[in-house]
Parts: C-alpha cells; sequence; structure tokens
C-alpha cells in the first residue's frame, strides 16, 4: 500500500484522495487523460478515457525522442 493521494482500480477508474498534500499536483498530472465523473466530499472519482489515454501515450513517446 502507497501514502500517496491516487488509487488507480482494475476498470479504469482513479479515485482522488482530495485532503493528501500531494492531492493537487496529482490533479493537475491526471487531468491531461482523465475526466472528473463524480466529486462528493472527500474522494473524487475520475474516468481513464481512451482518447485520453492515447493522447497521454503519443504525449510520452515525443518526450522520449
Amino acid at each position: 500500500m502507497t501514502d500517496g493521494p491516487l488509487i488507480v482500480q482494475s476498470d479504469k477508474t482513479l479515485l482522488l484522495d482530495i485532503d493528501h498534500p500531494l492531492s493537487t499536483e496529482c490533479r493537475r498530472a491526471i487531468a491531461p487523460f482523465a475526466e472528473l465523473e463524480r466529486s462528493p466530499e472527500h474522494i473524487h472519482t475520475y474516468r481513464l478515457t481512451p482518447l485520453g489515454y492515447g493522447m497521454h501515450v503519443l504525449l510520452a513517446m515525443m518526450q522520449s525522442k
């Protein structure tokens, strides 16, 4: 188990603990490839989209060159 703000689930959902000190940085990092689905009080749920995932992979490939 990690002490980070993000939990990645097998159904392509991301759970972000907004009370975690690193949550703002994490939110910025996942914004290009994940869409916010629900935002209750303490845990925000994001969905990894196929388009967002493809863009993330493309950007990672471009940065590695």
